[in-house]
């Protein structure tokens, strides 16, 4: 009992005995265990800080006739310093848990890896190593039919590669009244399409028609594949007929 009171006496927030100190204090203590509990190191160094902050305020205030100011000033210069050696210290000793974060479900720890990476690229359903390992060099994967799919899920044949390396793409299938056709080539995950000759409305006009257009290819897997226009950004689907 003895023992126990003499700790009391020596705890920020129960020597003065005062209720509200002690509540305020116990709430304190509360929040620094779940804080250590739940793995936050970097944070329960900061409040730790702030107990050693009191602790040292409290032993210089006894040695030195301070005015309220210059002790407030004492008080957040050795805050900070405290605080910073605090956070230092638990990088060091918890590097993972002070630099941890999460994306959308995807736990990052310390530095960014490669398998970090592909973990949001699958998440934006990005897949880089489908299209390394099914794609070989010129791409002749790509020579067919591809379009994107109708509300009934019946894929709509507008892109045809043709293995000469010149391509169509139509409006609407096989409408000779609307294309654009031209050469396609294919390396480094690019797609190129140069346009040389556009149909609108059954007449020529290349007015409004880029002569080339790139498309990064981002996955490319069992008759699928996801691919970005680099023009606008513009992502898109589209499935081997």
């Amino acid at each position: 009992m003895h023992f126990g009171i003499i700790l009391l006496n020596n705890i920020p927030g129960y020597r003065s005995r005062s209720l509200w100190k002690m509540v305020i204090a116990t709430l304190f203590y509360f929040i620094m265990l779940l804080s250590l509990l739940d793995g936050k190191i970097h944070l329960f160094m900061t409040e730790l800080s702030l107990v050693f902050v009191v602790v040292i305020v409290r032993l210089i205030s006894q040695k030195i006739n301070a005015n309220p100011i210059l002790r407030i000033s004492i008080y957040i210069g050795i805050f900070i310093m405290v605080s910073i050696l605090g956070n230092k210290i638990a990088n060091l000793i918890y590097p993972d848990e002070y630099t941890s974060t999460t994306f959308n479900g995807t736990s990052m720890n310390g530095k960014v890896t490669s398998e970090d990476i592909k973990k949001l690229d699958k998440i934006a359903g990005i897949d880089k190593d489908s299209v390394l390992h099914n794609i070989s060099q010129g791409g002749p994967e790509f020579v067919g039919v591809w379009g994107p799919k109708d509300a009934n899920g019946k894929i709509i044949g507008v892109t045809q590669l043709k293995e000469d390396g010149t391509f169509v793409k139509y409006m609407q299938p096989d409408d000779m009244n609307n294309y654009i056709s031209g050469t396609w080539a294919y390396g480094d995950r690019l797609l190129s399409f140069h346009n040389t000759q556009a149909i609108i409305n059954g007449k020529k006009d290349m007015d409004n028609i880029q002569s080339l257009v790139n498309y990064e290819i981002l996955s490319f897997k069992d008759g699928v594949m996801k691919y970005r226009n680099l023009s606008n950004l513009n992502e898109y689907i589209y499935y081997r007929q």
